[in-house]
């Protein structure tokens, strides 16, 4: 289904000025919130950044993000391994940022969130690789990110 929003966009270099390249970024932020629309609720967050992939939004995300954070047992490792922080948890600690992978890194699977009560950054990296279906997210999710690259039809 990614694959599908972006045939229409073709590649051009714009004039400074002309307000060209912001169309074409708002137009593809409508055409991909469409699409998310089924699977994750993203009317709480009204800004929208085009990073080149999940990998470049944690790496932005590790650089600014002084909080103690937390991830799962079986999570994607690259933040830490990137920064030496996080902690490895086997159960969600209440007061602490957690990054999560959902579907899930360690399986594929689509895990149940909704209920965690502490900062939570999403990565859903793996979301066009699945068949879609319905994440509801934790009242306090700060970040959501998703790729262009993983998935196909």
């Amino acid at each position: 289904p990614v694959d599908k929003l972006l045939e229409n966009f073709v590649v051009k270099n714009y004039s400074r000025g002309t307000g060209h390249p912001s169309k074409r970024l708002n137009l593809l932020e409508k055409k991909y919130r469409d699409w998310v629309r089924d699977i994750v609720k993203l009317d709480d967050f009204s800004y929208c950044y085009f990073v080149n992939g999940v990998t470049d939004a944690i790496n932005q995300w590790c650089v600014y993000e002084n909080r103690e954070w937390q991830y799962l047992e079986g999570d994607y490792e690259y933040p830490r391994a990137i920064t030496g922080k996080g902690k490895k948890v086997k159960s969600i600690e209440e007061n602490t940022l957690l990054y999560i992978s959902n579907p899930f890194c360690a399986t594929g699977d689509f895990i149940d969130i909704a209920n965690v009560n502490c900062p939570v950054i999403l990565d859903c990296a793996y979301i066009g690789a699945t068949p879609k279906k319905t994440i509801q997210l934790p009242k306090r999710t700060e970040q959501i990110w998703f790729s262009f690259s993983k998935g196909g039809d």
